[in-house]
């Protein structure tokens, strides 16, 4: 699937610390990052301090859309941790200003000698934060 420039570098940035948690700690939090018009990417805010997941997206989400809707960035990404059964997956749910939206899921799992990170699968999906 073709992502934007912007979808790449995301994408891209939000692996790398999914896999840093999950090496370090065995799971990661919901997080989200956005990208400024001067392509500075930047964590939006902590969501450890949310009591569920939950309530974690609601409070991102009523950030991250005023954001987009003014201007202020130009792409986003949600970075969800998903268990079922055995299987763990990081969804990533990346969005652009022109770029449209598309939903990724990375799988991984912990073997004998470490954590294994499967490829990444993408399908497009209707546009939220950028919504026109």
């Amino acid at each position: 699937m073709n992502l934007s420039e912007q979808q790449s570098e995301l994408v891209a940035t939000a692996e790398s610390l999914i896999r840093e948690f999950v090496e370090k700690r065995d799971a990661f939090a919901l997080f989200s990052l956005v990208m400024y018009p001067s392509g500075e990417i930047r964590a939006l805010q902590p969501t450890a301090q949310f009591p569920d997941s939950k309530t974690a997206l609601m409070e991102t989400l009523g950030v991250l859309f005023p954001m987009a809707k003014s201007g202020q960035i130009v792409a986003c990404i949600i970075c969800t941790p998903v268990q079922d059964g055995d299987a763990k997956l990081a969804i990533l749910d990346v969005e652009s200003q022109g770029g449209g939206r598309t939903i990724g899921v990375l799988p991984y799992k912990k073997l004998s000698d470490g954590w294994t990170f499967g490829e990444k699968e993408f399908t497009r999906d209707v546009p939220r934060a950028f919504a026109t």
